[in-house]
């Protein structure tokens, strides 16, 4: 199992400045980006293997509608967020 895991960051980012500064692995299974100060998850896409993404307690508005290309995704934790509406997760 792949994890990619980060501490609480002080200023507000996106999902890609984020991810330069974590080590990467297409093949990660598991995201753990709760408490970044996240404004987006634009790029969330290119992990097809994940199956859990942990992103509460962020500052995300909305969450990327290509999140429903994560056919292996089983569990999302996104509550604390500005969310307002989610995207159609049916396929998941």
């Amino acid at each position: 199992m792949k994890y990619i895991k980060t501490y609480e960051q002080s200023k507000e980012i996106t999902f890609r400045e984020w991810l330069i500064n974590i080590p990467q692995d297409i093949n990660t299974t598991i995201i753990n980006c709760i408490k970044s100060n996240l404004l987006d998850l634009n790029g969330i896409e290119q992990f097809t293997n994940l199956k859990y993404l942990y992103c509460a307690y962020n500052q995300l508005t909305q969450l990327p509608d290509l999140i429903n290309n994560l056919k292996n995704l089983q569990g999302l934790g996104c509550a604390y967020n500005q969310l307002t509406k989610l995207p159609d997760l049916s396929n998941l």
